[in-house]
């Protein structure tokens, strides 16, 4: 397995914007308008039912592919839809197959979850 090295890759003794991870920079910017309209809208409550319709859905689909990506990249292999890991050292024939089953699995979700 590769390294990284990283004082190569981080300049600076703090890492990227101070060791935080980037849901906790990212999900204050989701959660905080969502909040404070719950906190302020009193009149219609219309907008959040949809809004857990779709939260709901998006935890589906997202279980969904979890759940079929494993499944479906043996028959991509088979069907030689795969990519070949160029970073890799070594000849071409020898480097590892990577099946492309995310893209499939993905897109027939998000297709399904739309309608």
């Amino acid at each position: 397995m590769y390294e990284v090295d990283k004082k190569l890759c981080w300049s600076s003794i703090w890492g990227f914007p101070l060791n935080l991870p980037l849901n906790a920079i990212l999900g204050p910017i989701v959660i905080l308008p969502l909040a404070l309209a719950l906190i302020i809208s009193t009149e219609n409550k219309e907008y959040f039912i949809w809004i857990g319709y779709s939260a709901l859905t998006s935890i589906l689909g997202m279980f969904a592919c979890i759940k079929l990506i494993p499944h479906l990249k043996e028959y991509t292999l088979k069907a030689d839809i795969f990519g070949i890991d160029l970073n890799k050292p070594g000849e071409k024939a020898n480097k590892p197959r990577i099946p492309e089953a995310v893209g499939i699995v993905s897109s027939i979700v998000f297709l399904i979850a739309c309608t």
